[in-house]
């Protein structure tokens, strides 16, 4: 991870759009601590910050108390090749749920687990 700054224009989810793969929205980061960075939206016309949260600088999750928190990252680029790669994952994930479990051969089985490198008795 790159050293924030005072500034600095980093990208989250939108309010209330975390999960939606559209809704970036830019921030500036207005504080760095030791623990933990404010970042917030400039408001049009006024001249101080709306939407200010505190991330934790360990791994830029939102502080919050209720729900899930949202993760900063550095460039919208990088917020969307994570929401594809969450999009990506649950795709997979629905392919081997449990009501799906035969509809693969064995060797497509074997073939999946190559791919990923997945060792026979892990997980």
């Amino acid at each position: 991870m790159s050293k924030l700054q005072v500034g600095q224009i980093v990208y989250a989810p939108a309010e209330g759009n975390r999960r939606s793969s559209s809704g970036v929205v830019p921030f500036t980061v207005t504080k760095v601590g030791r623990i933990y960075f404010h970042v917030g939206r400039q408001c049009e016309g006024m001249n101080g910050f709306y939407d200010e949260t505190r991330f934790r600088l360990e791994d830029n999750l939102e502080e919050v108390n209720i729900g899930d928190p949202r993760r900063v990252n550095f460039s919208e680029q990088e917020y969307l090749d994570e929401q594809e790669c969450l999009r990506l994952f649950n795709q997979l994930r629905k392919c081997f749920d449990w009501r799906n479990e035969r509809q693969y051969t064995l060797d497509q089985l074997r073939q999946v687990c190559r791919i990923l490198k997945i060792e026979e008795g892990e997980h």
